[in-house]
């Protein structure tokens, strides 16, 4: 994961074929991106920041995916609405089944897991509190505050005001190619200025309409847990981790750590470590110091069979370890 502010100064589009660049790259919070496809991974960012506190983003990926975050403690305070599903099928938002109906709301410190199944991009309306709560009073004749004060709500909206919501996170990515960031940023662009209030419109109108129900408690702990377990393997991303020692650490028991893992990825504890492993040992074989070998690398991520890693690398990468490792080198 990388560390990254709210509101970076320019907006920008781009695409990645490295999961730990991507992941860098995503403005908000610390972000890790582990592909799940036998594929060469290939994503995209797109982040328009129209200032005063309201910003879009949409990230892609052309393969399945568990997507993982640690949103900013923003200033000021504000939250951010997840569209997990522009494009593409259903996906897993923590641990429950989202659609392209879905919006998502979250605040900072909070830990959210998207599991995709193949092509797909999400979108992202990050907003003050303030801004959106005025937003409201103007629209809907009060502050909505409970769209604010559930911050782990999950809705199914209309489908027409989703459309409508999608058609304009769009044309916000539409704009990096008509304006450069600083005039994206400038209240002097009319046009600008009205795409970013039809965007909050959308928004306080899609959530105006429904009756906000905060997920379930149990839920939110599950969150805080899967946060503990992905906080653990990052701490001891350097050696290889098992089971036992996460449940002792995190004081997390077995049969927890298995409903909160397959919930939130869809995988076994012990293939989520797995996947996580074989990511660091791409990661080094992508970014090689002079002595790097594969070998090293595969015995330093705890696979102890050569030729079982491999192929299991091939499957998950769609090229052999030490042909990574040649590319890397230019060779």
């Amino acid at each position: 994961m990388s560390a990254n502010s709210f509101e970076p100064a320019d907006s920008f589009r781009l695409r990645f074929e490295d999961p730990e660049r991507f992941a860098a790259a995503i403005p908000g919070g610390r972000f890790g991106a582990l592909p799940l496809a036998p594929q060469a991974f290939k994503a995209g960012i797109r982040f328009t920041n129209f200032g005063g506190g309201v910003s879009v983003r949409a990230v892609s990926s052309d393969g399945a995916m568990v997507f993982r975050s640690e949103l900013a403690g923003y200033n000021p305070p504000s939250i951010v609405y997840i569209l997990p599903s522009l494009i593409g099928s259903a996906a897993l938002l923590d641990g429950r089944e989202v659609n392209n109906r879905s919006i998502a709301s979250r605040i900072g410190g909070h830990t959210p897991v998207l599991r995709t199944y193949g092509l797909y991009e999400a979108g992202t309306v990050t907003i003050f509190r303030e801004t959106f709560r005025e937003a409201a009073a103007a629209l809907m004749g009060h502050d909505y505050g409970a769209a604010l004060l559930s911050p782990t709500t999950t809705v199914e909206a209309n489908p027409a005001r989703i459309s409508q919501l999608s058609a304009l996170h769009h044309a916000a990515g539409q704009l990096l190619t008509l304006y450069t960031p600083q005039e994206l940023e400038s209240t002097a662009l009319p046009g600008v200025k009205i795409l970013r209030d039809r965007i909050v419109a959308a928004l306080v109108s899609a959530l105006g309409e429904l009756p906000m129900r905060p997920d379930h408690m149990a839920r939110q702990l599950q969150t805080i847990s899967m946060a503990k377990i992905d906080r653990f393997i990052e701490e001891n991303q350097h050696k290889p981790v098992g089971l036992q020692e996460m449940c002792d650490k995190t004081g997390l028991a077995l049969r927890t750590v298995e409903t909160i893992v397959r919930s939130r990825t869809d995988m076994s504890p012990l293939d989520y470590l797995r996947r996580r492993r074989f990511a660091r040992a791409y990661r080094s074989l992508r970014y090689p110091r002079d002595n790097t070998t594969v070998t090293h690398v595969a015995l330093d991520n705890g696979f102890l069979h050569l030729g079982r890693f491999s192929i299991q690398y091939r499957e998950l990468y769609g090229e052999s370890p030490i042909t990574t490792l040649r590319k890397a080198r230019g060779y």
